[in-house]
C-alpha cells in the first residue's frame, strides 16, 4: 500500500473560505510479525519505538522514515512505556514476558 496521506480542513457552507489541505509527511508503515509494543514520541523527537517477541526495540524517525536505534535486551517484550523530557531525550521503560522491567 503506497500513496499520499493528506489532512482536510473543511469550514461551514455559505461562507467565503476555501477548503485548506496539507500533505502529512510523517506517516509510516512498519512491517513485522513479532511486533507486541510500540511507543510514540512527539514533543520533542518525532519517532515510533516498536518492540516484540524476539526481544529487539527499533526506534524510526517519522519524519525521515529511517530507523534511528536498535537495541536487544535478551527476553520477549510485553510493553513500552515513553517519556520525553524537556531538555530532549526521553526515558523507556520495557516491560517483558518474564515480569521484568528495563529502564534505558
Amino acid at each position: 500500500m503506497s500513496g499520499d496521506i493528506i489532512e482536510v480542513q473543511l469550514t461551514e457552507a455559505g461562507t467565503d473560505e476555501t477548503m485548506k489541505a496539507q500533505r502529512i509527511n510523517s506517516v509510516c508503515r512498519l512491517f513485522g510479525t513479532s511486533i507486541k509494543a510500540m511507543s510514540v514520541l512527539c514533543k520533542v523527537e518525532s519517532a515510533i519505538i516498536i518492540a516484540g517477541e524476539n526481544g529487539q526495540v527499533c526506534t524510526y524517525d517519522t519524519i525521515t522514515h529511517e530507523l534511528i536505534d536498535v537495541w536487544h535486551i535478551g527476553a520477549s517484550i510485553a510493553s513500552l512505556a515513553t517519556l520525553e523530557l524537556e531538555e530532549g531525550g526521553y526515558v523507556l521503560a520495557a516491560g517483558t514476558d518474564d515480569g521484568n522491567v528495563i529502564l534505558r
